[in-house]
C-alpha cells in the first residue's frame, strides 16, 4: 500500500487508485472552469460598460445615449473574449489532432 503524507500524517491510499489526475479528466475540468469564467466575463464587461456610460451620462447630461453606447461596447468586449476563447480552443484541438 502507498502512503501519502499530509500535514505530517500519513494517509493510506487504496491499491489501484492513481494519485495523478487523468489528463482527459483534467482537461474537462479546465474547460468547465474556463467556460464558467467566460460567463462571468460577459456579465462583468456589460455591467462595467453600462456603469461607465451611465456615469458619463450623469456628468455630461446626455441620458440615455452614453449608457446605451457603454452597454453595446461592454457586450462587444464580452463577445470578443468569447471569440478569443473559441479560437484558442480550436487551435489547441488542432494541435492535439496533429499529434495523434
Amino acid at each position: 500500500m502507498i502512503e501519502v503524507f499530509v500535514c505530517c500524517e500519513s494517509l493510506p491510499v487504496p491499491t489501484g487508485v492513481s494519485l495523478k489526475p487523468d489528463k482527459k479528466q483534467d482537461n474537462s475540468w479546465y474547460m468547465l472552469r474556463r467556460y464558467a469564467n467566460l460567463g462571468i466575463e460577459m456579465v462583468v464587461s456589460v455591467l462595467i460598460g453600462a456603469w461607465g456610460g451611465n456615469s458619463l451620462d450623469k456628468w455630461l447630461g446626455t441620458r440615455p445615449w452614453l449608457l446605451l453606447l457603454g452597454f453595446i461596447f461592454g457586450a462587444a468586449a464580452g463577445f470578443l473574449n468569447m471569440a478569443r476563447l473559441i479560437a484558442a480552443t480550436e487551435k489547441n484541438r488542432n494541435k492535439e489532432k496533429n499529434k495523434a
